[in-house]
């Protein structure tokens, strides 16, 4: 798209010039959703990683040291784990190119890879198990073993993927088709390494990926996908001593460029910091990431005297050049810039066609629980009425799955058990027989309280449409998790109970379907009883009408006295 060449073209000086001016600045690509603002910085990722390889300045040491080009940095866990997909397909086209212009492996160059660093909840941070460790599954080694031996593997994983991301073949998301080696590229250092069974995917070698602490200690990926926090490590600087003897060198300040021991023999420290969804940085967490930065940008300064280029994405957000200059200490660009008119701004104009369509509803409080269930049932009833009738599967699947949308736990509670006992009865009232439909026993839930293991699945078993031979998935229940980063084409119907806290988080989630050939229809359920939800019925309309006007404004503190 031109938006994304042109922003791209906008940051190519700063990105490698390390004396360039534009690394006083952060760029801000402010798109709405579903606008392709994350292939905008794919796109610098991946020149910024060629030219390592190309400059007779970092070459060299990019061989004997390779090193983390691009940080990414995300807030919640779902949406770290969504992107990796499309991570792990951009460094496998780059690798492709690589060996193709001999910039691979035949001139000594690690493999480009994708290296997502979060908490021990969700991935290992150990290769192998400890014997201080007892029965916890804390390493990949005893992650592999049990999956080996048949023992369910709930909580950390090691595949975070139910599918390949290049072909879609089940071999990738299987734990037991993992193996810890020391063999080629890594060679002596040890790796987790994965291939896809399918012998014509580009994977069929090896899954340019890994989840696990260590490896990415032992092991820099050109690419570090982590959560905010896990920065924190820096402080502590563990290392991969666990590994073997004589790994204790390979630690976290070594891993961002700060180990000051080593020479230039050291790793080069990332070019590129890359914030997306940057409206989620905001009150308490938005005050400690802006102390973290002020601790990363002094690091980088004293060792090395370096200054990474900052890009930020966001689709909501207001008061963006207060928040990013406590946080960053550097000025804001905007792109593309605001103009005159709302609706063109050159690089896209307001489409004529519906992309989506809001429906509200207000019910009095005794009947709140009635009106979702009777609203659910008439939405599901009446795709499974035009199934049954006939209807092409392709125009029927959009609305076949629907995503209920609450603003807490106990909500979503209610509605899943609202959903299993009363919908399917209401659901033959309004279609007849030609209506019923036969729920899956397991609810669908993406929420926090669902480990890594079932988010991965999850997600993974919501893109199976009508015209596949798998289960589709009736009801996807969800919370806030599900607002930011979520790209599954097929998805056209929402119910949102209630309100959200936030326009930016209404605008968010909202904006999660109709990304497909149908357009969306997002249902509000709202109640009188709550006054967020009578003001927003009262000016529905004129709120639709002006959604970005309503944007709330964030609120960061980082150098308040109690921060």
């Amino acid at each position: 798209k031109p938006f994304q060449i042109a922003f791209i073209l906008l940051n190519l000086r700063g990105t490698v010039d390390k004396e360039h001016q534009d690394r006083e600045m952060v760029d801000l690509a402010w798109f709405p959703t579903g606008g392709g603002k994350t292939e905008a910085y794919l796109g610098l990722i991946a020149f910024a990683s060629f030219f390592r390889r190309i400059s007779e300045q970092t070459q060299d040491r990019e061989r004997h040291a390779p090193s983390v080009t691009t940080i990414m940095r995300y807030t919640l866990r779902l949406l770290t784990a969504d992107q990796a997909a499309r991570l792990v397909r951009l460094v496998g086209g780059m690798n492709a190119v690589a060996e193709r212009d001999e910039l691979g492996h035949d001139r000594d160059f690690a493999p480009f890879r994708v290296g997502m660093w979060i908490g021990k909840d969700a991935s290992p941070n150990r290769l192998y198990r400890s014997e201080f460790a007892g029965h916890r599954k804390d390493s990949a080694e005893r992650l592999i073993s049990d999956a080996k031996e048949g023992i369910p593997i709930r909580g950390a994983t090691i595949a975070p993927f139910s599918t390949c991301p290049w072909c879609g073949d089940a071999s990738v998301g299987q734990v037991e088709s993992y193996e810890i080696t020391k063999e080629g590229w890594s060679k002596p250092r040890p790796r987790v390494a994965t291939k896809c069974k399918n012998t014509t995917c580009t994977f069929s070698k090896e899954v340019p990926f890994t989840t696990v602490d260590e490896d990415i200690y032992l092991n820099p990926p050109t690419i570090l996908l982590a959560t905010a926090d896990k920065f924190v490590q820096a402080a502590y600087n563990p290392s991969a001593k666990n590994a073997g003897d004589g790994y204790k060198a390979y630690s976290v300040r070594r891993l961002l460029g700060m180990e000051v021991n080593e020479g230039d023999n050291r790793p080069l420290p990332p070019e590129i910091v890359i914030q997306d969804e940057l409206h989620l940085l905001s009150g308490p967490l938005g005050t400690m990431a802006g102390l973290l930065e002020t601790a990363l940008a002094v690091a980088w300064k004293e060792t090395s005297g370096h200054k990474p280029k900052y890009i930020a994405a966001t689709a909501t957000i207001r008061g963006a050049d207060r928040d990013v200059g406590l946080m960053y200490g550097r000025s804001l660009n905007v792109f593309p810039p605001p103009l005159l008119n709302a609706s063109d701004n050159f690089f896209s104009t307001a489409s004529e066609s519906r992309g989506r369509l809001h429906v509200g509803i207000l019910a009095s409080g005794a009947r709140a629980r009635s009106a979702l269930e009777q609203s659910a049932a008439s939405m599901l009833s009446s795709s499974t009425v035009a199934k049954n009738s006939g209807v092409d599967v392709a125009a029927v699947d959009p609305y076949w799955t629907l995503v209920m949308y609450y603003n807490s736990l106990r909500e979503l509670g209610g509605g899943m058990t609202a959903v299993q006992q009363n919908v399917p009865r209401w659901m033959s009232q309004y279609g007849g027989e030609d209506g019923r439909r036969d729920f899956s026993a397991q609810p669908i839930e993406l929420t926090s309280r669902r480990s890594s293991s079932e988010l991965s699945e999850y997600r993974g078993r919501l893109n199976h449409s009508l015209s596949s031979d798998l289960p589709v998935v009736d009801v996807l229940h969800t919370s806030n998790m599900f607002q930011v980063g979520i790209d599954i084409k097929r998805l056209g119907a929402m119910a949102i109970i209630g309100q959200p806290r936030s326009n930016s988080e209404y605008i968010q989630s909202s904006g999660r379907v109709g990304r497909g050939k149908g357009p969306g229809l997002v249902l509000s359920l709202l109640r009188d009883r709550f006054p967020r939800d009578l003001s927003h019925f009262e000016l529905f309309k004129s709120f639709h009408q002006e959604l970005f006007r309503h944007v709330d404004r964030t609120s960061i503190t980082p150098f308040a006295l109690r921060a």
